[in-house]
């Protein structure tokens, strides 16, 4: 497998894994080349060089069993998460009482920030256990980052002008998304 680019320009032209229409548009923003491939298929794509590599956090890489092919990674640069989520029917909603709604609003409230606590541990520990594995971990300088992020918010903003497009609220949904964040990180550093 190719090294990790040392800067954000070196993604132009690679063929990098995705797995959505949103990481799709990162990819193609940052001048790579997007490539839809289940998990259990990436080693084979990559061994057979129908890809680079991809947008996939150190756990994933575990999970799969990429180990003999991952040689070098990047940390500190925020390429995407997982999301998870439990959805119900607006009018299902409505109907439950008003104490269970406050009770699965309070009860997902205090899962999400374990979950987010649980990941962060195990992705600091599948970077360990891959360091000592052999992958070298690289960082993008402050300046990359700088770069990534604008590049990040122009794939954002198409993202979010196609969603308009469809006829929903993408410009609102990603502004109140941006606004959240913002609040939780304030949280934290706190």
């Amino acid at each position: 497998a190719p090294q990790v680019p040392s800067t954000p320009a070196g993604l132009a032209g690679l063929k990098l894994r995705t797995i959505n229409h949103a990481m799709d548009l990162t990819v193609q923003t940052l001048g790579g080349r997007p490539v839809r491939t289940d998990p259990d298929q990436i080693s084979a794509a990559v061994t057979q060089g129908k890809m680079a590599g991809g947008l996939i956090p150190a756990r994933t890489v575990e999970l799969y069993n990429m180990q003999g092919w991952v040689n070098s990674a990047t940390q500190r640069s925020d390429f995407g998460s997982v999301v998870l989520s439990y959805v119900i029917r607006e009018d299902r909603w409505q109907a439950l009482p008003e104490r269970v709604r406050s009770e699965l609003l309070r009860a997902s409230s205090k899962a999400i920030r374990s979950g987010c606590a649980s990941l962060d541990r195990e992705a600091v520990q599948a970077r360990t256990r891959l360091e000592k594995r052999g992958v070298a971990f690289g960082r993008f300088s402050t300046a990359d980052n700088v770069v990534l992020d604008r590049l990040f918010r122009k794939a954002r903003a198409r993202w979010s002008s196609e969603v308009d497009q469809s006829g929903l609220p993408g410009h609102q949904l990603l502004m109140t998304f941006e606004q959240d964040v913002s609040l939780s990180g304030r949280k934290r550093s706190k």
